[in-house]
């Protein structure tokens, strides 16, 4: 292959990634909602336990975006071109998306917070989808 990275990713191996990233997270943060619901009640929940690991979140991913960048740093530094190939798109899709949505919300007249919450939602599922490989 000319000016590229020829690469065979098995289902299998596609399936263990979407896994760890994605799998594992949900399956602790519904373990964690109900399991605290039968323990001690949805108040305690919302009042004492998420506050609490309210850091953890942004921590996680954080520590994620740290590990896949450290594991393909190499391909960044020699493939600049294509890291820049990707990530144009990906930030225009991000841009569109954004203040597509912003402007939908504001117009249907949903106050600043839940406006800005739903657009960063709706921008951030197509532009996730490519992260994952």
């Amino acid at each position: 292959m000319v000016g590229g990275i020829d690469a065979n990713v098995s289902i299998v191996e596609a399936a263990k990634t979407v896994f760890i990233y994605l799998g594992i997270p949900f399956i602790a943060g519904v373990v964690t909602r109900y399991g605290s619901f039968k323990v001690k009640g949805k108040d305690w929940l919302e009042s004492d336990l998420a506050p609490k690991i309210s850091l953890l979140t942004p921590a996680a991913l954080l520590f994620t975006i740290v590990v896949m960048f450290s594991l393909k740093g190499e391909y960044i530094v020699e493939l600049p071109f294509q890291v820049i190939r990707v990530a144009v798109p990906l930030t225009l899709y991000f841009l569109i998306m954004w203040f597509t949505t912003f402007f939908i919300a504001y117009r249907l007249g949903v106050d600043y917070s839940k406006t800005a919450a739903v657009s960063f939602t709706a921008a951030h599922r197509g532009a996730s989808a490519d992260k994952l490989s």
